[in-house]
């Protein structure tokens, strides 16, 4: 299918996000794994005692995550209103407009999976996605961090982690080449709680 071209917006420039890749599948998977990338160096740098590092890696690693799962439901969104319209379920203009709608400041995360949600194909009902875990999870994994300086919960980032894979499987590309994260390689099962509670007390929330 061929690229869609975004319609002239009517909205002043402030109002559009940066989205110069969302339209690109093969950036939409780098980018998961670019998270994945940055939990598994979190996870090194901890075990080797430098706990303030850690806590970066693992901060990029959420943000990275939470850009590759918005991209990833723009990129399918985008796609499915053509389809739509090549079905004449949508008209030329109202395609145009949700698209634009897409890049707007307003349109959160949210919004995207609710539509997903009421337009995929396959049905977003089969697929066992749990949508909630990702819009629960984004405000200790991407939102508090990005904002407050706060350290993102592994164990959050993990949850919403495997439901954006599900995402990219199911509405991406469902041969993508996906990292893993193997705890077993790690031991990290006893690292999460100790960790969060030395490093918050250096970023407190209050």
């Amino acid at each position: 299918m061929m690229p869609l071209e975004l319609s002239s917006s009517s909205h002043s420039p402030s109002r559009k996000t940066n989205n110069v890749n969302y339209r690109d599948q093969r950036a939409i998977i780098n980018q998961f794994n670019k998270s994945i990338r940055e939990y598994k160096r979190f996870i090194e740098i901890y075990s080797g005692g430098d706990e303030e590092l850690a806590s970066s890696k693992l901060h990029d690693a959420g943000t990275t995550l939470y850009m590759c799962c918005e991209w990833a439901l723009k990129n399918y969104l985008a796609r499915r209103y053509n389809e739509q319209f090549e079905s004449h379920a949508l008209s030329s203009q109202m395609r145009d407009y949700k698209i634009e709608q897409l890049s707007d400041q307003t349109t959160t995360l949210k919004v995207l999976l609710d539509e997903l949600e009421n337009i995929a194909v396959p049905p977003f009902i089969d697929t066992g996605i749990k949508s909630q875990k990702i819009t629960k999870n984004a405000k200790d994994v991407n939102n508090s961090p990005k904002h407050d300086r706060t350290i993102p919960d592994p164990s959050l980032y993990k949850e919403a982690m495997e439901e954006i894979r599900k995402i990219i499987r199911y509405y991406i590309d469902e041969n993508a080449e996906l990292e893993l994260i193997d705890d077993s390689l790690y031991g990290e099962g006893s690292v999460h709680c100790p960790f969060l509670q030395r490093i918050s007390a250096r970023f407190p929330t209050g």
